[in-house]
């Protein structure tokens, strides 16, 4: 099972960035390419848009940074993916991340805090030449890699950095009518989850920072993006958002709702079923079937009274403006300090 799982990584890696070994990839000729109705999945790490994007990519329309619907759970960020070739304005997350002291690269749940925001946060007044020749330079090799043989190919893909980017992307695209998609999840949840220790760069923060201090980052890392988005959606034409937890309890609906959106044409298959197999190279494989709808549960137990007190006082305006309130507190596991949670 060792040497199997170890198999798995080695694949993922290779159809990860073998792009890499092809000169062309570092040249601007991908830019003519015909880019049609891309669509971009916003939000945070954590928060669902794995396995809508896996849901996404097995329509044989799509492709991705990392092939079509024979490969429909490789990696799918194109700001990690092509970072190389794509520039700070579009990527920074692992290799040309803007400096910090404390908050060190890679970032998934740290990029929006306060201290880096101004950093990442790209609207389309900045949009320029060259970031638009680089974005449809990769959107196109992309389409070029993968989407052989499909008649209208559509790219689709999910690097969260864009949430705080989505009308200077769209202003890159302008004229390729790119679709943009939020998805939600309960902050109250998933800010609690990430500060915890599942989001990697909070995981990496703990040996020197507090829990009060992470949930902190990562309170304003959520606000920032969701001020972002919503400062940016009245600027796109296309805009949709999800709820994760919708997305769970129906998924054929949403599906069809995003599908009706985007153009898409919508398949049965396209919903997590379980005769579906993962195709070989894949990470995260609890990530399909079967679908969980209590995700939450867990945090919002275990959130002590104090954070979510702080959650609320912090992105509570905008948490409702997404349909979460504050939870209620049965049986919650709090108490604890802040030194003695981390």
């Amino acid at each position: 099972m060792i040497l199997l799982s170890q198999l798995h990584e080695l694949y993922y890696l290779w159809r990860r960035n073998n792009w890499m070994l092809d000169p062309r990839s570092y040249f601007s000729g991908f830019r003519t390419v015909e880019i049609r109705g891309p669509v971009f999945l916003l939000g945070n790490q954590g928060d669902g848009l794995t396995l809508l994007s896996r849901i996404l990519r097995r329509n044989r329309s799509v492709v991705s940074v990392t092939g079509n619907s024979s490969y429909w759970s490789g990696a799918d960020e194109m700001a990690n993916v092509y970072e190389p070739i794509l520039g700070r304005d579009l990527s920074g997350i692992r290799i040309k991340a803007p400096r910090h002291e404390k908050l060190t690269p890679p970032r998934s749940w740290s990029y929006a805090c306060d201290d880096l925001i101004g950093a990442y946060r790209r609207t389309e007044s900045d949009a320029d030449e060259v970031s638009a020749r680089r974005l449809r330079h990769a959107v196109g090799m992309a389409i070029r890699r993968h989407g052989k043989g499909i008649e209208s190919p559509r790219f689709v893909d999910k690097s969260q950095v864009f949430t705080v980017k989505m009308s200077f992307i769209d202003r890159l695209l302008e004229g390729c009518n790119p679709y943009f998609i939020l998805v939600t999840r309960n902050p109250y949840a998933s800010i609690y989850r990430a500060a915890t220790g599942s989001a990697g760069d909070m995981r990496r923060y703990a040996e020197y920072m507090s829990l009060d201090e992470r949930m902190r980052v990562c309170m304003e890392h959520w606000l920032n993006s969701a001020r972002s988005v919503e400062e940016d959606r009245h600027k796109v034409k296309n805009f949709m958002s999800v709820r994760f937890e919708d997305l769970l309890e129906s998924p054929r609906r949403v599906v069809m709702e995003i599908c009706g959106f985007t153009g898409l044409e919508y398949s049965d298959d396209m919903i997590p079923q379980p005769h579906h197999r993962l195709p070989f190279g894949v990470k995260y494989r609890e990530r399909w079937y079967p679908l969980r709808v209590d995700v939450n549960e867990r945090y919002l137990r275990a959130i002590p009274d104090e954070y979510v007190e702080a959650v609320y006082r912090h992105c509570g305006r905008y948490a409702e403006m997404q349909g979460y309130g504050r939870p209620e507190r049965k049986g919650a596991e709090g108490g604890k300090t802040g030194e003695e949670r981390s």
